[in-house]
C-alpha cells in the first residue's frame, strides 16, 4: 500500500477595498414656510402678524410605477458572491447605458426598485471573474422580477502557480517519481483537479490555479509498502 502525506493551503484573490456607504442628508424645511393649496404647491413665507390656515390635499399618482428587479449572484460552487458590482442597464439608441449601480450583500443579494416600465438588462462583474449579463428583462405595470446570475472564475485573472519539492524525511534527499495530487476543497468535499510526478530533483508544479482552497497529497510505492 502507498504511504500518504497531506498538506493544506489556501489561495485567495487580492482583497478589495470595502466600499463606504455615503449617508444622504435630508434638507430640512424651514419652520417659517408653509405650503398653500392650489394647482401648484408653492412654499411662501408666513406673515407673523396673521394666523393663516391652509389645507393641503395630496393625490397619489395613479401612473406611478413600482417595478423592481432583485436576485442573487453566486459562484460556480453555488455559494454567494459578495461585493460584486451590479449595474442596471437600459436600452438607448446609442446602445446599453448604465442606469443604476449597486453591490451584492454578504448573501450575494441585490435589488433595484422604483423602476419605470421598459426594457432592462442586469450586468454583474468582479475582479477575478468573467462579467455576466442577464437576459433582457421587460417590466410592465408594478412587476417584481427575480433574476439570479452565476459568475464563473476567469482562469486568466488572479491565477497562481504552485510548486514544491519532495524529499526523504530521513536523508533529506529529493525523491523522484512521487505521485502528487492536487484537490480542490468545495463545501468540505475534496475534488481531484490535477496530478503529476516529481522529476529527478523531486520537484513538482501546478499552474493557472484560480482562487480557492486546495489540498496536496503525495504518495509513493516503496519496497517496504508491499
Amino acid at each position: 500500500m502507498p504511504s500518504f502525506d497531506e498538506y493544506v493551503l489556501n489561495i485567495k484573490a487580492p482583497k478589495q477595498k470595502e466600499k463606504q456607504a455615503v449617508a444622504l442628508s435630508e434638507k430640512p424645511v424651514s419652520p417659517e414656510l408653509e405650503a398653500t393649496s392650489g394647482a401648484e404647491e408653492v412654499l411662501k413665507p408666513l406673515n407673523p402678524q396673521n394666523n393663516i390656515k391652509s389645507d393641503v390635499i395630496l393625490n397619489l399618482d395613479k401612473f406611478q410605477n413600482s417595478n423592481s428587479i432583485f436576485g442573487i449572484v453566486s459562484k460556480e460552487d453555488g455559494s454567494a458572491l459578495m461585493d460584486a458590482s451590479v449595474d442596471l442597464m437600459t436600452f438607448t439608441k446609442e446602445g446599453l447605458k448604465s442606469l443604476k449601480s449597486t453591490s451584492t450583500s454578504d448573501q450575494g443579494q441585490y435589488l433595484f426598485s422604483q423602476l419605470n416600465n421598459g426594457e432592462y438588462l442586469v450586468q454583474v462583474c468582479k475582479p477575478g471573474y468573467i462579467t455576466a449579463n442577464s437576459a433582457q428583462i421587460t417590466l410592465r405595470g408594478n412587476q417584481s422580477l427575480s433574476e439570479n446570475i452565476l459568475l464563473k472564475i476567469d482562469s486568466k485573472a488572479y491565477t497562481a502557480d504552485l510548486g514544491g519539492k519532495i524529499t526523504d524525511g530521513e536523508t533529506g534527499l529529493p525523491i523522484d517519481n512521487i505521485i502528487v495530487a492536487l484537490y480542490s476543497i468545495i463545501n468540505s468535499r475534496e475534488i481531484l483537479i490535477k496530478s503529476t510526478l516529481t522529476n529527478n530533483q523531486g520537484m513538482y508544479s501546478f499552474s493557472l490555479l484560480p482562487p480557492g482552497d486546495y489540498r496536496i497529497k503525495a504518495a509513493s510505492f516503496r519496497k517496504d509498502d508491499a
